[in-house]
């Protein structure tokens, strides 16, 4: 856990226990709830048990409507409709975990709730239930329910007329978003299509694309019908953030205030160009949407070149042996697995099949033939690397981010004729010379 994140924790439990009256000593506390971590005991269940140990959480959790409920951590039993379900997988220390995510709601409110390593799979959207003991946690001014191994959830009967809450909204830019925020925010929309999808075994229209601001691409998802239209700027307020592999994504749903605006704005033309940012700068994100960086291909990584996927699950299969499915008839693919350096950082970049036949300036029939006729699957890496490395390049994709770092998946790649009194009265500006 991040230093800034536990003395976080720690402050509310410290305040927690004062407003009851009891001295604490911020050592201890931190001791205490180090160890509960150690213990693979969740953040949050950490901080209940520390309460409890104090005498000021009771055992029985309080029977509360949602809209009573404030951001102090304590324990509550609710009854609402499932207004929204969600689940993800991510990897902790090598580890799949399932996580579920959503917001329930009664006649007075609605709040998000999530729960790690519980399953919820027999929950539904619209369902009405009973949570007992969950854990409440706040997250940028809003309370979260939290479901632990020791909440109980029962389903009901009764029916609930939900109230949708106008939760504390924050106001941010596109590019500071992140994954469980409730943002306000402005943007033109870029693309957007209807899609059909199935959630649970029935069929739901959703209309997902592109949006846009000065600072940044996002992609969106729209849970109902807002009338939305490529060029639209919008003012949506309430919006909650997803992510997959930890590209922030938009989601608007029922209970938001969305209005088409008319303002000073960015063309189409303007936002579509996409941003070009330093490598260093993108570190700091956990994900983005269409950023292009400028730099020098410095290495071609194994795994380049010609390679065969399974034809069930796409895996890359190695000697004709898929770890899944065994031996198979593998499909031929090209691929680039590079690594990007512009000075200021280096990424981990992966560049598709029709960039690749760009690169090599053929494409994967011509590949093939040269393969077989040389018997040997190596060349066309050994052609990567005599055309790419060392060479400057202007790269252009989505950054997405897991637990080995961040990785560029390339939508488009061109070739920098390298001029050297340009590039030198670059470095002047630069560095101030």
């Amino acid at each position: 856990m991040e230093k800034e994140e536990l003395a976080l924790r720690i402050e509310k439990i410290r305040r927690a226990l004062e407003k009851e009256g009891i001295e604490t000593d911020e050592e201890a506390l931190k001791k205490d709830f180090q160890k509960y971590l150690d213990f693979d005991i969740s953040p949050d269940e950490a901080e209940l048990r520390i309460l409890r140990k104090h005498g000021i959480m009771p055992r029985d959790a309080a029977r509360k409507k949602i809209g009573e409920i404030g951001i102090e951590p304590i324990s509550v039993t609710v009854s609402g409709k499932i207004v929204s379900i969600n689940s993800a997988v991510s990897t902790v220390d090598g580890e799949e975990r399932k996580r579920y995510y959503g917001i329930i709601g009664d006649d007075t409110g609605t709040i998000p709730f999530g729960a790690w390593n519980t399953d919820l799979s027999n929950l539904s959207k619209g369902d009405s239930v009973e949570i007992e003991s969950a854990f409440v946690r706040e997250w940028n001014g809003n309370p979260q329910l939290r479901i632990t191994k020791k909440t109980r959830i029962g389903k009901t009967e009764e029916d609930f007329d939900v109230k949708f809450s106008q939760r504390a909204s924050r106001e941010a830019n596109l590019a500071d978003i992140s994954e469980r925020d409730r943002v306000s925010i402005k943007a033109r929309i870029l693309s957007i299509e209807e899609r059909e999808i199935t959630v649970r075994g029935e069929s739901k229209t959703i209309y997902s694309g592109i949006m846009a601001d000065e600072s940044a691409k996002v992609q969106f998802t729209a849970w109902k019908d807002f009338g939305l239209k490529t060029g639209d700027i919008i003012s949506a307020d309430g919006a909650y953030v997803r992510s997959w592999k930890g590209v922030p994504q938009i989601n608007l749903d029922e209970g938001m205030t969305i209005e088409k605006i008319e303002e000073d704005f960015p063309t189409m033309e303007e936002l579509d160009a996409g941003k070009t940012m330093k490598i260093e700068d993108a570190e700091n994100k956990t994900g983005m949407t269409d950023v292009i960086f400028e730099g020098t291909a410095i290495q071609i990584r194994n795994g380049s070149g010609l390679i065969f996927r399974c034809p069930n699950c796409r895996r890359v299969l190695q000697d004709g042996v898929c770890q899944v499915h065994g031996e198979v008839e593998g499909v031929p693919d090209l691929r680039i697995k590079a690594v990007i350096d512009d000075g200021t950082g280096a990424i981990n970049t992966i560049i598709g099949k029709a960039l690749t036949e760009k690169v090599l300036d053929k494409d994967i029939k011509k590949c093939l033939k040269e393969v077989r006729a040389k018997m040997d699957k190596g060349i066309i890496g050994k052609q990567i690397e005599s055309v790419l490395e060392a060479m400057p390049v202007r790269i252009r994709g989505n950054l997405v981010s897991d637990d080995n770092g961040h990785t560029l998946i390339a939508t488009d790649i061109e070739m920098v004729k390298d001029d050297p009194a340009e590039r030198a009265r670059h470095l002047i500006e630069e560095w101030g010379v």
